[in-house]
């Protein structure tokens, strides 16, 4: 069968397809379709098969605004059993490279830390609905997020650490409505609520004390964020 040229820009389309670890399996990567030019993102697609073909994890998400795929790979980190995928991205006329590490937690895949090319960790732009690299975080109360900050689990720490980190909505103004590409204001005060606590503070200055470097990385973060005001 010959696709359509529409086909081929909005279907999905496996663009790699890595065997992944010893347990079997594999990790399918797809695009399901372009951009559409600049300003925009790329949409991506992650599906974690087992070595029977049933999916065990998946995540569709973009890549951030103005941020476009150039690559993507798999890679082992310490600590975490499953591979992480590793996307590079770059704006479209120039910028400065910035690479998203994904990892499986439970059936979904969730940012676990965002760098720039030095590999410098960066926040993530939970303010701003497009802006935002990867998925949604999930709907998790107060307790869980504490909870993932002091497990035993790196994927869950490091991905709370890029929560926390990252760049929430602040209060808005008086007279200012809530606009449909903001971040969900409910969802910025829970962030600043769990920052607040007084276990998570605990927790934050042990690992930008004496934890592995991303997440000493992330904890410094989350304890100085920067949050933003849309005016």
């Amino acid at each position: 069968m010959t696709l359509t040229d529409f086909e081929v820009e909005v279907l999905p389309t496996p663009r790699y397809v890595w065997p992944s670890g010893p347990s079997g399996g594999w990790v399918v990567f797809e695009r399901p379709y372009t951009s559409g030019g600049h300003p925009g993102s790329t949409e991506l697609r992650l599906t974690r098969l087992d070595a029977r073909g049933g999916v065990q994890a998946r995540g569709w998400f973009t890549t951030g605004w103005r941020r476009y795929l150039e690559s993507a790979r798999l890679e082992t980190v310490a600590g975490i059993p499953d591979p992480v995928v590793v996307v590079r991205t770059a704006e479209d006329g120039g910028g400065e490279p910035e690479r998203q590490w994904y990892a499986k937690v439970d059936d979904r895949y969730d940012l676990v830390r965002l760098e720039q090319e030095d590999g410098a960790a960066v926040g993530n732009g939970y303010w701003l609905n497009h802006g935002r690299c990867g998925p949604p975080p999930p709907h998790q109360s107060a307790d869980d997020w504490e909870a993932d900050l002091t497990s035993t689990d790196r994927a869950r720490v490091l991905r709370a650490l890029v929560w926390l980190g990252g760049h929430h909505l602040l209060p808005l103004q008086p007279g200012q409505q809530q606009r449909n590409d903001m971040e969900d204001a409910r969802d910025a005060e829970l962030a600043r609520a769990v920052r607040a606590r007084t276990g998570v503070v605990a927790r934050l200055r042990e690992l930008a004390a004496s934890g592995e470097a991303w997440e000493r990385e992330g904890a410094r973060l989350a304890l100085s964020p920067k949050d933003v005001r849309w005016f």
